[in-house]
Parts: structure tokens; sequence; C-alpha cells
């Protein structure tokens, strides 16, 4: 018998839900979390992927949510970690929590999303076989305005493994970076790279 691991989230609408959810589950515990969702959640926001497995945040939860987490995805088959901040590893020093927009807020629970800029550095230094994909998708999106933003995409790019390096335009959307050379070594990978299910 083939085992069968948790179900992939596919639409916004179930995201809001689950943070509905969740929040119902954190009044009763009597606390609050702040999600600033990145990775496949973001991309499944935004319209910019079918699915994705978990709901990824960028920042560190102030306190241990993990049973409210289990709770309020237990009735949707979601595994216990669907909501979770590992992702804090991988936010750009260049970047700020400050700077992303509100785009869920009821009760106890508030979800911001980065810029397209912030998803483009992240999974870059990630460098999973499945952001390949999301980073070709995000290419005319990202807009690499920020200098600081600018050293975290050139330090990423160093240490993308050669699955993501070479293929882009030499013409990045870049606005001060000085450093169009970044889209000689950035992303898009070998076409017939093994690709890997949703994150």
């Amino acid at each position: 018998m083939t085992a069968v691991g948790p179900r992939l989230l596919t639409d916004r609408d179930e995201l809001e839900t689950l943070f509905d959810e969740l929040g119902a589950e954190l009044t009763r515990l009597g606390t609050t979390a702040e999600v600033v969702m990145v990775g496949g959640s973001w991309m499944l926001w935004h319209s910019q992927r079918a699915s994705t497995r978990d709901v990824d945040s960028a920042r560190r939860f102030d306190t241990d949510i993990s049973e409210a987490v289990e709770r309020a995805g237990f009735n949707h088959d979601l595994s216990a970690g669907w909501l979770n901040d590992a992702a804090a590893a991988f936010w750009p020093s260049g970047a700020s929590y400050d700077d992303c927009e509100v785009v869920y807020q009821q009760g106890p629970v508030l979800v911001r999303t980065p810029s397209p800029d912030i998803i483009f550095v992240m999974k870059l230094y990630r460098a999973h076989p499945q952001d390949r994909e999301d980073l070709v998708t995000l290419w005319p999106r990202a807009i690499i305005g920020s200098s600081d933003l600018g050293v975290d995409v050139a330090a990423a790019a160093a240490i993308a493994p050669p699955l993501l390096r070479a293929g882009i335009p030499d013409n990045p959307p870049t606005t001060n970076i000085g450093s169009h050379a970044i889209g000689a070594v950035v992303l898009v990978s070998v076409m017939d790279a093994p690709q890997s299910g949703p994150q």
C-alpha cells in the first residue's frame, strides 16, 4: 500500500479559512501570532502557484503556537507543522518586516506578505529544486531597488548551486544595485533538471 502524505493547500480561500480557525484556537489559548508569509504559500496567495504543502513564516513566532497550529490543521488533514517559522533563517538582512503588506488581520492573527523582491532573494538562498520554477515566475516581478537587498542577491547568487545558475537574461529588472552581472549568475537552471513537488 502506498503511503499518503499530508494533502496540499490549493487556494487563497483555504488559507484564509485556516487563518480563521487558527485565530479561534489562539483566542482559546490567550495568545497571538504574526505571520510573515513567504515561500509556496506566498506564491499561492498571489495566484503564482497551484498548490503548496505548508505556510512558511519568515518571522519567528513570539510564543509557542504549535498546539493551536496542530488543532487548526487537524480537520483539514494537514501535518502538525503546516504553519511554521523555519523560513526565518532565509530572511534577507537588508529587508524589514515593517515594509510587508498586511493581507489578513482577524482577532489574534496578523498576516503580512513581503514584496516579490524578498521572495526572490529567499528562494535564491534556499536553492531547492522547486525554487527554480518559482524563481522563473518571480523574475519579471522582482525589482531589486534596495542596495542593501542587492547585497543579499549577490551573496545568494554566489552560493546558489549550479542547478540555479545561468540562463537568466543579462538585463535583470534591477534599479540600482550596480550589478547587472547578477543576471549572468542568478537563476533558471538546466531545463532537464529533476523537479520536486510543491513546497
